[in-house]
């Protein structure tokens, strides 16, 4: 789920046919990490951008990007681990030699789906990006990113994005992604919408907007939002027509 200007919810699904070995799982590729990273996430960047002359004697250039860095979240699962692929020494000029990943590897069965839930949150650039994820006590404040619930079936996220640190101008996110097929609840939010998502002021805790996707109502702390909520039919892909000639 894609929330504009704030942050992506990723929610991969594989589902296997036969027996197979296999190892799978998200990939995000960055051009610089840090200067903190932890277990399951990663601070990425990138300070400059590479562009080459394609052959044509122009060299390569060099474009620095505005300061934005984005936090790469995997939700911790079991049998998960997480790695990172530095290949930085063999192109120096490659646009994104780092890859993070967090990985599944094992014997499947006929049936079996495997799921892994990514949360991508740009923020503005500080020394410290554990404190967005755990916040020192003195501080007073709350994790911009918190896993209500997550399994193959369920999850349910909570946000917080900031577009002005300084003025700690804030929007606080609930999302929910459902397939379940029925009604579901976990902390806040209820719904028995595929999609869902609840955005408020941070400060005041008014809700500014709602969505769902499928479904027939939308509860959040307890009172129902289904009237005021913005209802979107979820419709299956259609391929262009130049792809069935």
């Amino acid at each position: 789920m894609f929330s504009k200007a704030g942050f992506v919810v990723v929610k991969d699904r594989a589902k296997f046919d036969s027996t197979m070995k296999v190892r799978l799982g998200p990939c995000y590729q960055t051009r610089d990490l840090g200067p903190q990273c932890g277990e399951n996430w990663f601070n990425a960047y990138y300070e400059e951008m590479y562009f080459t002359g394609l052959g044509l004697g122009r060299g390569v250039q060099s474009f620095f990007t505005p300061p934005w860095d984005l936090m790469v979240y995997f939700s911790p699962r079991e049998g998960r681990k997480h790695t990172v692929d530095d290949s930085y020494a063999e192109n120096p000029y490659r646009q994104s030699p780092i890859r993070m990943r967090q990985v599944w590897a094992g014997m499947t069965q006929p049936g079996q789906e495997i799921t892994f839930t990514s949360v991508l949150l740009p923020h503005y650039p500080t020394f410290t990006p554990r404190d967005l994820l755990q916040p020192p006590a003195e501080a007073k404040d709350s994790p911009h990113i918190e896993i209500v619930q997550d399994d193959d079936n369920l999850t349910v996220v909570k946000v917080i994005t900031e577009s002005d640190p300084n003025n700690r101008i804030r929007t606080e996110h609930w999302v929910m992604l459902n397939n379940t097929g029925a009604a579901v609840k976990a902390g806040l939010l209820e719904s028995d919408a595929r999609a869902a998502i609840v955005r408020l002021d941070y400060n005041s805790k008014a809700i500014q907007d709602r969505a769902m996707a499928g479904g027939t109502f939308l509860r959040f702390r307890g009172d129902d939002e289904t009237a005021k909520t913005r209802k979107i039919l979820p419709a299956p892909p259609v391929a262009p027509e130049y792809l069935k000639k």
